[in-house]
């Protein structure tokens, strides 16, 4: 979560992904089938605590569930006829990556994962105005520029931002014909893409030192949803 600023005066930008939750399926009981794996950051190689591992078949249907330790690693045992089995690790704010694993012989099989994020900053001055000497001279519209990059090992896939403003200013607006949900598409590992949004300040002298808060919010169809 990063807070820059960005107004006339002072607005204060929030910028968040990503919060998920998920239950626990993992029957322990009669069991014949075991994954484990190790969870770590993608830029330490720490270990990841508290991370959500889902288990999946191929059709969908969830067969069991577990959480990460404090050293990373996981041990989830369960009772299926089937052999391959789509595994996933979950934690808030990442990008979620996903494997495809096959049991052995012996019901056995390892999926380990880096957990990585998108990353904003902001590219664009933090301070805008008008001309205080003729609010009708020099102009009056700007864009704010946040820059995404995915530090994840996984493609973020459909990713949005979302302008919001959460105070209220009737000099300070999304210019005419701008969108507040912008589509970024699909963001592979390493990249980074740019949004842009074209703010239009009132030509008034009583927008000189005022202000509008606001949060963008950007997540993907496998980030988690919005915590803002």
């Amino acid at each position: 979560m990063k807070r820059f600023t960005l107004a006339l005066s002072v607005l204060l930008l929030l910028l968040t992904v990503g919060s998920v939750s998920a239950a626990d399926y993992d029957d322990q009981n009669d069991s014949d089938s075991l994954i484990t794996g190790t969870v770590t950051y993608c830029n330490d190689s720490e270990p990841f605590e508290g991370v959500v591992i889902d288990v999946t078949s191929t059709a969908g249907d969830r067969v069991a569930s577990t959480i990460t330790g404090p050293d990373g690693t996981y041990s989830v045992s369960f009772s299926s006829p089937e052999r391959t089995f789509i595994v996933s690790a979950v934690a808030p704010g990442h990008v979620i990556p996903s494997r495809t694993v096959t049991l052995d012989d012996s019901g056995r099989a390892t999926a380990d994962f880096k957990l990585g994020t998108l990353n904003l900053t902001k590219g664009s001055w933090d301070i805008v105005g008008l001309d205080r000497n003729d609010v009708n001279t020099g102009p009056n519209q700007y864009l704010i520029q946040i820059r995404v990059r995915n530090d994840a090992l996984t493609t973020a896939n459909n990713v949005t931002a979302n302008l919001t403003f959460t105070t209220a200013n009737p000099y300070i607006n999304l210019a005419q014909n701008e969108t507040a949900i912008k589509y970024l598409g699909d963001i592979p590992p390493g990249v980074t893409v740019d949004v842009f949004y074209l703010v239009e300040i009132t030509r008034t002298p009583l927008a000189h030192l005022t202000s509008r808060n606001y949060t963008v919010t950007v997540g993907g169809t496998n980030t988690g949803s919005a915590d803002t």
